[in-house]
């Protein structure tokens, strides 16, 4: 019935699409009630204090589109995932912008503050200037890692002969795959260097540029290297997201697009929805089902 409310835009609709499926006891009034709860179980989880510590918090965004009175917008929404040792992950909060600036991130960081976020150990991002600005300004004695994956991708953009670019993004990726220190993998940048400055000049001199940040890993425990050199934690969480509120096709308003966002969090947790009159929601899309 949620969905059916998020698609349809509006109780009114929702309530015509629920009955062609033959449901008319369900009244107009009873789905503005459960939306009203779901909206609030939304509020709760705003406030909801982060009661455990994460080690590593990735930050990366989406963008998304929504509709505001008659005007298609286009938004960023930037997220914050947490992951432990053990590999558990969690999305912590996020805030919809008009784009990643410092200020965007900086009103997502406070927000984590606000819900309790102990300071964690590292930062998992890409290179936008706005994170690193907002990083170095709310955590400046937080470790960050530069996503290596991005620093591979960036060659691609930069290359002068498109015939070089499987074997030179091979080689950086084995800097990261197969160096088992700091000093290896600075050992294998010199390598890769000397192999293809004369061909792609611009490329390795991006490569370079900034290389020592994408080596923040090899500070922390060896087992978790392979899950925090890149943003691929968040990454993948953000594909997941995409496809999840895509079947939505488009939101009309703010509220919408964060119940829609929230419903996958909701869903991922595994909590059970808030009920009416004593009645547990499962139950009711058990019988709507």
């Amino acid at each position: 019935m949620l969905k059916t409310y998020l698609y349809s835009r509006g109780s009114g609709s929702a309530q015509e699409i629920i009955e062609a499926f033959g449901q008319s006891r369900f009244s107009r009034s009873f789905l503005q009630k459960l939306v009203r709860r779901f909206e609030g179980s939304l509020k709760e989880y705003r406030i909801k204090k982060i009661d455990k510590f994460w080690p590593y918090i990735f930050i990366d965004g989406m963008e998304i589109t929504f509709y505001d009175g008659l005007e298609l917008k286009k938004r960023v929404v930037l997220i914050a995932l947490g992951m432990n040792h053990d590999k558990q992950k969690e999305i912590l909060g996020w805030v919809t912008v008009r784009s990643e600036h410092e200020t965007a991130i900086r009103s997502l960081l406070l927000h984590l503050k606000e819900k309790g976020l102990k300071t964690p150990d590292l930062f998992i991002t890409d290179d936008s200037k706005g994170i690193t600005a907002a990083l170095k300004l709310e955590y400046p004695h937080v470790k960050r890692q530069l996503c290596a994956f991005h620093k591979i991708k960036n060659i691609n953009d930069h290359l002068n002969d498109l015939s070089h670019r499987k074997g030179m993004t091979r080689q950086a990726g084995d800097i990261y795959r197969l160096s088992s220190s700091r000093h290896e993998a600075i050992e294998r940048l010199g390598a890769f260097i000397k192999g293809w400055r004369s061909l792609e000049p611009e490329a390795v001199r991006l490569f370079k540029q900034g290389f020592e940040r994408t080596l923040t890993y090899f500070d922390f425990p060896k087992d978790d290297w392979k899950s925090i050199y890149t943003s691929n934690a968040i990454e993948q969480q953000i594909g997941k997201l995409r496809d999840w509120v895509r079947r939505f096709s488009y939101f009309r308003g703010q509220t919408n697009l964060d119940l829609a966002l929230y419903s996958y969090v909701h869903m991922k947790s595994g909590e059970g929805l808030p009920s009416i009159h004593g009645q547990d929601h499962r139950s009711v899309l058990h019988t709507f089902c």
